[in-house]
């Protein structure tokens, strides 16, 4: 779990889209990326600690919270209906700025908050999103590529991102399927 929970600090929400683009070093594993597709997905219940963090700060935090929720999920303290939901509200690409991160996963609506998590929704907003699928190092890419798709559409992002955790076998797979929705205005 540490392996994939370290790559997250790529995951930023992307202001300087020239300045990260890049190209993928030969002999890397390949990657895909999802044409954009506009979507509102339905409320979610969700289970969840919140942390304020920066990039250099963010790969431990993110570690220990999503360590202490499976222990928990082990232990009986709530079950999940689904895979683990990252929300990122005001990230950007300066390695100083702080900004939130909420760890969770979803939950049936009937579940009560307990111990140190919270309960709340992840809310069923308008949303740029894109299925990226290949090793965390790549997931970059896939915000470049959904951001320019987004903006040649005409649409405006704001400052919250989500990205929902659909398969995982490691931070180097190629098979590893992540749900990419950058939230936009109306």
């Amino acid at each position: 779990m540490k392996q994939w929970i370290a790559s997250l600090v790529l995951v930023v929400s992307l202001t300087q889209l020239p300045a990260l683009a890049q190209t993928p070093t030969p002999g890397k594993p390949e990657f895909t990326v999802s044409p954009m597709r506009i979507a509102t997905l339905k409320d979610t219940a969700y289970m969840y600690q919140t942390e304020q963090v920066t990039l250099a700060t963010i790969g431990p935090i993110i570690d220990k919270h999503m360590n202490e929720m499976t222990s928990a999920m082990k232990d009986g303290a709530f079950s999940p209906t689904g895979p683990p939901i990252i929300v990122y509200h005001g990230a950007s690409t300066d390695p100083e700025k702080q900004f939130t991160v909420d760890l969770g996963f979803p939950v049936a609506d009937t579940a009560t908050a307990g111990g140190d998590f919270q309960l709340g929704k992840v809310k069923g907003v308008m949303s740029a999103t894109a299925v990226f699928t290949g090793p965390m190092s790549q997931i970059r890419q896939a915000y470049v590529r959904l951001f320019a798709q987004l903006i040649a559409a005409g649409h405006t992002p704001t400052d919250e991102r989500r990205e929902r955790y659909l398969y995982w076998e490691g931070a180097d797979s190629t098979n590893n399927v992540v749900l990419i929705e950058i939230e936009l205005q109306n």
